[in-house]
């Protein structure tokens, strides 16, 4: 029973060290062209029906989620800026995503779930 507990311990360990990649994955996405963000949500996406903690598969769920709608966003934000719009809403894609994987590692660290359908 002991010996089952301290796997179980490891195994929640193991996912949150990913979960953690993850959003180190996303952050340093702005200096390597954005490979490492498609390595993290592959990540993510993998693991998240993998993980049973609600407190570390809502964060799994949130990176999927963030990637999901930076990537709509920034589609958007191509598409409009023929007509100068795009650049604002690039520059607030590119804000929103930083703010949302900070404030998702922040409530890794802190043990704390995250709502995955969040914006904010």
């Amino acid at each position: 029973m002991g010996n089952q507990i301290t796997t179980n311990n490891q195994q929640i360990e193991k996912f949150k060290k990913e979960a953690q990649l993850v959003y180190i994955l996303y952050l340093i996405s702005f200096l390597l062209g954005g490979i490492t963000a498609l390595i993290g949500v592959l990540i993510a996406f993998l693991r998240k029906k993998e993980v049973s903690v609600p407190e570390i598969r809502s964060h799994f769920e949130f990176q999927v989620n963030i990637f999901i709608k930076t990537l709509i966003i920034g589609i958007v934000a191509l598409i409009t800026s023929f007509i100068g719009i795009g650049i604002i809403i690039a520059l607030a894609d590119i804000i929103w995503f930083l703010y949302v994987t900070i404030k998702g590692f922040l409530a890794l660290r802190d043990n704390k779930p995250i709502d995955p359908s969040a914006w904010f």
